[in-house]
């Protein structure tokens, strides 16, 4: 499936980043569905884990928590899936402990022999450079120099 081609999609991106949420988890929920419906697996961790996010965003972290660990189930040796978890963690959870804890975790599965990647999968390097960059970012949000929040964010 491609997400490009949902208009559903392109609707709930926008919306979840405006703070429409009820927007974006309509039409989230309608393309994970055709997604569950056409067994596209990748899709629909992809999709479990913008609903994450969704509810992370309006206050629900034990909902978002569960629908990670849901799109984390799907596929529980694809890096790619815990890099955006810890992301998420970082942007979306305020929670920049728990982000340094799956880069942690990304950082142990490519290096372990239950990763194999597939022709669609970034190589090694570029998981340590995306994980070295989360944590830069991490860590100047969490600087000194920042009005750091205990949530994880500098003060705006």
């Amino acid at each position: 499936m491609r997400l490009s081609d949902q208009p559903e999609y392109l609707a709930a991106i926008p919306a979840m980043y405006e703070g429409d949420y009820v927007t974006a988890r309509r039409n989230l929920r309608a393309v994970l569905s055709r997604a569950e419906a056409e067994a596209d697996t990748l899709t629909a961790s992809y999709l479990l884990q913008l609903l994450g996010d969704t509810e992370a965003r309006s206050g629900d972290k034990a909902l978002a928590h569960t629908l990670h660990g849901k799109a984390l189930s799907l596929d529980p040796v694809n890096p790619h899936s815990l890099l955006i978890y810890a992301r998420s963690l970082f942007s979306a959870f305020r929670e920049p402990a728990l982000a340094q804890l799956r880069i942690a975790e990304v950082e142990s599965l490519i290096q372990s022999p239950t990763w194999v990647p597939d022709g669609d999968d970034p190589d090694r390097a570029w998981y340590q450079q995306e994980c070295k960059k989360l944590r830069a970012s991490i860590h100047d949000a969490c600087s000194p120099n920042n009005s750091f929040k205990s949530d994880g964010y500098a003060a705006a």
